[in-house]
């Protein structure tokens, strides 16, 4: 229905504007037939589309009616039309078309004469402009032009609008009492003036600037007030970057659960509005989430949208965010090089926008960096320069929490003396802001770690009281802080308990471990998820239950390789290695009359708090595997379908080449229907893998840490998948692979194993079967990992205890009795039993059959491989 209009229908409609009703506004002028082609009436139409945050309609509709005003440039309406363009461009961050509309506006108005109204909102436009591209300087002096000019016409709201973006500039120079004075000023004149639109801004303005402060219950006041207002003026794009202010907020409350759910609800409205860059800052944020909770794969995925999103754009300030997300990521990662590289980026970016407060957060960020590489004066250089500009910006939330990482630097290099002025400056910062909870919580904890480490019993003792209180303290809302303090007490009870054995204090540690748990669960973080499995390992080998710990760390190893927690899957790896090798001696111990012995040569738990990535004192190593023999076999009959050796292994020697037989012979036919995949095997010094992929599986013999080896066999099999010609031909058990697909082989390994140079064996399933069958046909019967595993350890030692074999082969105890008596009716070995520590034991002997027969197999193996390798 056509609403009839009047001499005072336009007017009608800006009250409506003033007061809010946009959604009325809009739907009143779209009614009216009459002045559709009025000059004026456009420019309010689309001035009501800008407050809605329809951007898009808006740019479209002035588009579709820019002939009206092209044929009229003498119209004093053109103008407006021109900074109505400009403006909408810069908010669908279409810069450079922004940029080249509005200097022609400038140009305009350079040819007129009284138009100070338009070139204060030019001054605004370009002001904004300027602050998006990441020209804080530039913006600046637009802004301030601006605010002299409208203070001159005595332009109140426009003057607060000035002033909020002035106290934008601030905020992100880094001075923050400016910035509120500013955004004081302003919501002073918007609130006397009722503009709701506006007081909506600087309301949300203000909520970010309290959430740096750490002012978080201020932070939500203003921001759920901007948001109430912004919902009921209808404009979805404001409400989007409300709820991304909201989402923050409870991210530093360590609320995940609040904030992701804040987030994906802004996420919709941004994807809804085809809105851009309101989905490049979701999406940034939505990986950080995933990244606190350990999903470090989904938080990849987010960032690479975000950088697909930001490519383009050009603005610094915004690569520069993305750039210190992506670097904190490759830091929990491991990738320490990959994350210096996006922090040094980020660094060249910020400074060329001097962004100050910024700066002084990606300089924390390079100390963490060198702090977990060991590079403990190097850290301390980086925080000192962070401390020194967060003192300038006077941010006191983050000033502590750099002032609490220098206090652990100085753990690390055992300066304990300087310890105390630092806490010194703690305490002044919490007599300051009392209200801070973080602030203090950190002071405690530096004087718990100060405690901590006296050699007194004494101070070591009210340490461990420290990080309890803390740990159990419902009220304290920071995860990382509650983390740090458990993995300190935790430490701390193992050190008694390797002085002073108690019941009392394992049921301590395991009510410490049962809460990291729940806490676990409450966070659904996978990082969490690996500290807790890494604590439970430590406590069943303190329990003397040696494979309910070599399964947890298995198990734990598998959810950080496959979330990408780099920095530690290498300590679980070194864990691995460590029970591995003291596993013999470890199971010598019952859990009762020998706990105190066991923990003294349990070298892994002096330390705990080393799992906790961000305070890794530990320097991090990447050097991958030494590759040394990779094969395909058929999961259908067991025969070798591919062979590659590395050039690594030059010195084959007859354990290695044993080890590879055994994997050979063991995993085919029967064992192979199972789908088996193995995480590891320890064979003396190489490490055995075998991964179960499809119709095949891969065997890869190496030394070294099984992190990277366990994601190249995934990946490996993943592209022999993917290639259609090998995949078809690997698929088929009864087909050799032709040159071409061999070749082609040869080309994907060289790419996943890079420096590695790779030789294929010239051998073929065919003839490496009739080889087995004429060179081990009448070693047959022993030709299985577990009956030789026994025959080396017999030939090593010439005899052995049961149990002890057992243990140091890994296998249960009905599997060993099988492999025994088979070695036993051959007639290779004998048992019997013998009093051990006044208890009969059964003891296994190597006959002197079993050593020439042991002999001459492995003088088969080396001819066979001699030949074939």
């Amino acid at each position: 229905m056509a609403v009839k209009t009047d001499d005072g229908f336009m007017e009608r409609i800006k009250e409506l504007i003033h007061d809010g009703d946009l959604r009325e506004a809009l739907e009143q002028l779209d009614a009216c037939n009459e002045l559709q082609s009025e000059s004026e009436y456009i420019l309010l139409k689309s001035r009501v589309l800008i407050k809605l945050g329809h951007y898009q309609t808006g740019l479209e509709y002035l588009k579709s009616v820019e002939r009206l005003f092209q044929n009229q440039k003498d119209n004093p309406h053109y103008l407006d039309f021109l900074l109505h363009m400009g403006e909408l461009y810069h908010s669908l961050n279409e810069l450079e078309k922004s940029r080249i509309v509005l200097e022609k506006a400038e140009n305009t108005i350079k040819k007129r004469n009284e138009m100070d109204v338009q070139k204060c909102i030019l001054f605004l436009n370009q002001g904004i402009l300027e602050k998006k591209m990441g020209n804080l300087e530039e913006s600046y002096k637009c802004l301030s032009k601006g605010l002299e000019l409208s203070e001159k016409l005595n332009l109140k709201t426009l003057a607060s609008e000035f002033k909020n973006h002035i106290g934008l500039y601030y905020f992100y120079s880094g001075e923050l009492d400016k910035a509120d004075k500013y955004f004081r000023e302003s919501l002073r004149i918007q609130e006397r003036y009722r503009d709701d639109y506006l007081t909506s801004w600087t309301l949300n303005s203000m909520g970010v600037l309290y959430r740096s402060r750490g002012d978080f219950e201020q932070a939500l006041r203003f921001l759920n007030r901007s948001l109430v207002m912004r919902e009921k003026i209808g404009n979805q794009i404001a409400i989007a970057s409300t709820l991304n202010n909201i989402g923050m907020v409870y991210h530093d409350l360590n609320d995940l659960s609040r904030a992701l759910s804040t987030y994906l609800k802004g996420h919709e409205i941004s994807i809804e509005m085809n809105s851009e860059f309101h989905e490049f800052v979701f999406c940034i944020n939505i990986g950080i989430i995933y990244h606190r909770k350990g999903s470090l794969s989904s938080a990849m995925a987010y960032y690479m949208r975000s950088y697909e999103l930001a490519k383009n754009r050009g603005n610094k300030l915004e690569l520069a965010g993305l750039l210190n997300n992506m670097g904190l990521l490759y830091k929990d990662r491991g990738e320490l090089k990959e994350a210096l590289d996006c922090f040094n980026r980020c660094i060249k970016l910020k400074d060329e926008c001097g962004n100050n407060h910024e700066y002084a957060r990606v300089l924390h960020n390079i100390g963490r960096i060198k702090m977990m590489s060991g590079n403990y004066n190097d850290a301390l250089r980086k925080y000192t320069q962070s401390l020194e500009m967060l003192k300038v910006i006077d941010n006191p939330n983050e000033v502590s929490d750099v002032l609490f990482d220098i206090i652990n630097v100085y753990v690390a290099l055992d300066e304990i003396d300087r310890i105390p002025a630092v806490i010194q400056e703690l305490h002044q910062l919490e007599r300051k802001h009392t209200e801070n909870k973080l602030i203090r919580t950190r002071r405690i904890l530096a004087d718990g770690l100060l405690l901590s480490n006296s050699s007194r019993l004494r101070e070591k003792l009210k340490a461990q009281e420290i990080f309890h209180n803390v740990f159990f303290d419902d009220d304290l809302i920071d995860y990382d802080l509650k983390i740090f303090a458990a993995l300190n007490l935790a430490d701390l009870i193992i050190l008694e308990l390797q002085s002073t054995w108690s019941s009392d204090g394992l049921l301590e540690l395991e009510s410490v471990l049962e809460r990291i748990s729940r806490l676990s669960d409450n966070q659904n973080s996978y990082i969490l998820l690996a500290r807790t499995l890494l604590l439970r390992s430590k406590l069943a080998v303190i329990r003397s239950n040696i494979e309910e710990a070599l399964s947890l760390l298995t198990e734990t190893e598998k959810i950080v390789t496959k979330h990408g927690l780099l920095a530690l899957a290498f300590e679980i790896s070194e864990q691995l290695d460590i029970i591995l090798k003291q596993k013999e001696s470890l199971e010598k111990h019952s859990p009762a009359m020998n706990a105190q012995e066991l923990l003294k040569q349990l070298v892994f738990a002096t330390s705990l708090k080393r799992l906790h990535i961000d305070d890794c004192k530990k320097k991090i190593t990447h050097q991958c595997e030494i590759p040394i023999v990779l094969a395909l076999l058929s999961k259908e009959n067991g025969r070798i379908i591919y062979t590659h050796r590395f050039q690594s292994a030059q010195d084959v020697n007859s354990e290695l080449v044993e080890s590879f037989i055994q994997t050979i012979v063991h995993y085919s036919r029967n064992l192979l229907e199972k789908n088996i995949s193995i995480g590891r095997i320890e064979f003396h010094e190489h490490t055995l893998i075998m991964v179960s992929f499809d119709s095949i599986l891969i065997s890869y013999l190496f030394d070294g840490s099984s992190v990277m080896a366990i994601e190249r066999l995934e990946n490996l099999a993943q592209m022999l998948m993917a290639h259609i010609s090998i995949r078809e031909q690997i698929c088929n058990a009864g087909i050799v692979l032709d040159p071409h697909s061999r070749g082609r082989l040869a080309d994907l390994i060289s790419e996943l194993f890079g420096s590695y140079k790779v030789q294929e064996m010239e051998i073929s399933c065919q003839s490496f079967e009739n080889e087995i069958d004429k060179r081990l046909f009448e070693f047959k019967s022993v030709l299985h990992p577990v009956r030789l595993a026994i025959l080396r350890k017999l030939n090593a030692q010439y005899k052995c205890s049961f149990g002890d074999l057992r243990y140091s082969i890994g296998v249960s105890k009905g599997s060993m009795k099988y492999h025994v008596e088979t070695l036993v009716k051959e007639r290779l070995i004998e048992s019997r039993y013998e009093f051990i520590e006044a208890r009969p034991r059964l003891v296994l002997y190597l006959r002197p059959e079993g050593v020439k027969y042991y002999e001459n197999l492995q003088s088969a193996l080396n001819v066979l491989f001699t030949q074939t390798i």
